[in-house]
């Protein structure tokens, strides 16, 4: 892509960071903000695949699924590396999508992918920091996978070309997910320097430096976010 129009497509963001303090004494701090994020793919509804004449339509699950976009985190410059706390996560198949269709995990977490529909399906990926195939199941069943390198995994069903899904193995703990207006929220932010970057499923990614401050609250002004063409860096970025 040509630099200039990256740059042409940069886009603005607004974030507000308020500071509580917990009985402890541990400065726990809310962040919220708001970026205008590039529109998801439409939905359609879609013939299933070996299945003639059998039409399944997006419901309000699978559409509000799809509603999520992007994803934004926070990654410490310096200081101490997070806690990534591994944990069990979970991707449904329903519908003939992928719900959710976009997942931040922290590296060393498992996925569970349920299949919720009437007819098979199956899970795979051909992405380098994981590869997997999970082989074809019926409804009721689900099966696993553990991801224990960082970066981005694009996940498909053999039997359904156009069913897609996106992790993002991350080593950071710090995820948020903006809603369609682009708002979103971080609870409980230890203070100090973070990139603050974001991946969306269209369009450019993003980063900016941020610094979460120790006082009752602090207010960023509009920023420009710089582009970033280094998809692989920005989700494997060493601290």
């Amino acid at each position: 892509m040509d630099i200039r129009k990256i740059r042409a497509a940069v886009r603005t963001f607004l974030v507000f960071v308020v500071v509580a303090l917990s009985s402890s004494g541990v400065e726990a701090v809310v962040i919220k903000g708001k970026i205008e994020l590039s529109p998801p793919p439409p939905r359609q509804a879609r013939i299933a695949a070996l299945y003639p004449g059998k039409v399944i339509k997006p419901s309000s699950t699978s559409e509000k699924s799809v509603s999520r976009s992007a994803a934004v985190f926070l990654v410490p410059i310096g200081g101490q590396i997070p806690n990534l706390n591994p944990e069990r996560y979970r991707m449904d198949q329903l519908d003939l999508s992928f719900v959710p269709h976009i997942l931040a995990i922290p590296v060393g977490s498992t996925v569970d992918f349920y299949n919720l529909d009437p007819i098979f399906h199956n899970v795979f990926s051909f992405s380098k920091p994981k590869k997997f195939d999970l082989g074809r199941y019926p409804q009721g069943q689900s099966k696993s996978a553990t991801f224990e390198k960082p970066g981005l995994i694009k996940v498909f069903c053999e039997i359904h070309s156009d069913m897609k899904a996106y992790i993002l193995v991350l080593k950071t703990p710090y995820v948020a997910y903006p809603d369609r207006e682009g708002e979103f929220i971080f609870q409980d932010i230890p203070t100090g320097e973070y990139f603050l970057r974001v991946w969306q499923e269209t369009g450019p990614a993003y980063q900016e430096r941020i610094e979460v401050p120790a006082q009752d609250t602090f207010y960023l002004q509009e920023k420009e976010l710089a582009p970033v063409t280094d998809i692989r860096g920005l989700l494997e970025l060493n601290y």
